[in-house]
């Protein structure tokens, strides 16, 4: 009779907590990446906003006070909403609702459209493509599907060209008139 080896045991996995925003923000978006403290700062902060903004977290005054605590209550706000809650078609709603706010003025639209075309790319930088957390905290977090900005895309790119309003030939026209002087700038 032939003697088998008895089957391993396997132990159940155990069942991670659903990732909050603030963790995920926390864990970083690349491992092992040394950012600049202001670069750092902005990654950290938009997501938050846009967070903010969709939870409809009050965006009051208190929120910028680091000295009464006023700065923590809003981020314990902020930080405690579940990922798995904060979905792709809110961030689309997010940034319809960003632009309506520039109202009708063009300039305010465009500038309105870099803005959040910004603050997306810094938001989906902390959730790499694939959804795989860094090596870090791969054990740590279990990210839900689809990631919160899986198929938002950014609004055109904006023309960045500088136009000048400024007549120059007039301008010259008017110095070798002798009207320079009297000119009122």
């Amino acid at each position: 009779m032939r003697e088998t080896s008895p089957e391993p045991i396997q132990e159940p996995e155990e069942e991670k907590p659903p990732v909050t925003v603030g963790e995920r923000i926390l864990s970083g978006g690349r491992g092992g990446d040394q950012w600049h403290l202001r670069t750092l700062s902005d990654y950290t902060r938009l997501p938050k906003e846009l967070v903010a903004d969709i939870h409809k977290v009050p965006n009051t005054k208190a929120r910028y006070d680091y000295v009464n605590g006023g700065r923590e209550e809003w981020l314990a706000q902020v930080d405690c909403h579940r990922l798995g809650r904060f979905s792709p078609g809110q961030v689309q709603k997010w940034k319809l609702a960003y632009l309506r706010k520039a109202g009708a003025n063009p300039a305010k639209i465009a500038s309105a459209k870099t803005t959040a075309n910004a603050m997306l790319q810094r938001c989906k930088s902390r959730f790499p493509p694939g959804g795989k957390p860094p090596a870090s905290v791969r054990g740590a977090l279990e990210l839900p599907s689809p990631l919160p900005f899986d198929g938002v895309d950014a609004f055109e790119q904006q023309r960045a060209l500088y136009h000048s309003k400024v007549d120059f030939e007039m301008i010259v026209r008017l110095a070798h008139a002798g009207w320079v002087e009297q000119a009122k700038w």
